[in-house]
């Protein structure tokens, strides 16, 4: 594998982070160390460099000869593994250390700063942040986004800050956007008279299942279906009108009063949505308290 570089000598166009057909990782230039790392160890697994890597097996003194450079050429293998999977700017800077296990360490160091009191506290500080800012907007890709909030929830728990049942859920139902499919899992778990019961990875299948059915609840709430079958007889209504047949009215009013009705719906599902916030913080309240 040869070394990879920020830019393309040819073109000057920046090349970006991808695994390669080997199933190894190329360019990676700092982002998203959890997926690096886990596509890393993939490629370490595949040569049975894993358990060396992460300084689980290290030289013996009492090999050979021979049993100390095959132990030796698994590390060179191992830093051209990492060097050929980083940017040429990264790679300068573990270059230098003098084993594939070292050179791991370094990157394992920097990116998830355990070692380092004030980073590690940094980072959990930044993933809480991130974790209630993550929002689902309108019909967005409801897989990729329990992914990432999961992704979050693992990073934290990694660092000694991980979020428990109760919260993960809470941020789960938080995060989705004001569709009624959505509204009615909500109601349905807020409402319980035992919210423990629902674990995060059951309200994951559940949101999943939901988001398959929602074409189906978008489709009868405030009658929008039926709104459809009154809009198109309307329109062929008026092909069929006479040059000076004057223009029938009603449609309009009717079309006026439907917007109304929409209002009152937005009106009383944001009316809805507060009263649900304040109702699961006190029953996370009583949780809380209950554990003391």
């Amino acid at each position: 594998m040869s070394l990879s570089s920020d830019s393309d000598s040819d073109t000057g166009k920046r090349k970006g982070f991808k695994i390669d057909s080997s199933g190894a990782p190329v360019r990676w230039n700092g982002d998203d160390w959890n997926f690096y790392k886990h596509a890393m160890i993939n490629a370490f697994e595949e040569s049975l460099l894993d358990q060396i890597a992460i300084g689980k097996e290290t030289l013996n003194d009492t090999w050979n000869a021979e049993q100390k450079g095959e132990f030796k050429k698994k590390q060179a293998k191992i830093k051209i593994l990492i060097q050929g999977s980083l940017s040429m700017k990264l790679a300068k800077q573990v270059m230098m250390k003098g084993t594939g296990t070292e050179m791991w360490s370094e990157l394992v160091s920097i990116y998830e700063g355990k070692t380092n009191p004030a980073m590690t506290a940094q980072k959990v500080y930044r993933l809480q942040g991130e974790l209630h800012r993550t929002h689902m907007r309108g019909k967005g890709n409801v897989r990729s986004h329990l992914h990432k909030l999961f992704d979050i929830r693992n990073q934290l728990a990694d660092l000694g800050s991980p979020v428990n049942d109760l919260q993960m859920v809470d941020r789960m139902l938080r995060s989705l956007p004001a569709l009624t499919c959505y509204d009615e899992l909500r109601r349905k778990v807020l409402f319980s008279s035992n919210m423990m019961k629902y674990t995060p990875e059951l309200l994951r299948k559940m949101i999943i299942t939901a988001e398959s059915r929602s074409e189906d609840w978008e489709g009868n709430i405030f009658g929008n279906k039926e709104r459809k079958r009154t809009q198109g007889t309307h329109g062929g209504s008026k092909q069929g009108r006479g040059p000076h047949k004057p223009l029938d009215k009603k449609p309009a009013t009717k079309t006026r009063s439907d917007g109304c009705y929409n209002c009152s719906g937005i009106i009383l599902n944001v009316i809805f949505r507060i009263w649900m916030e304040r109702r699961t913080q006190e029953q996370i309240t009583r949780v809380q308290a209950g554990h003391h």
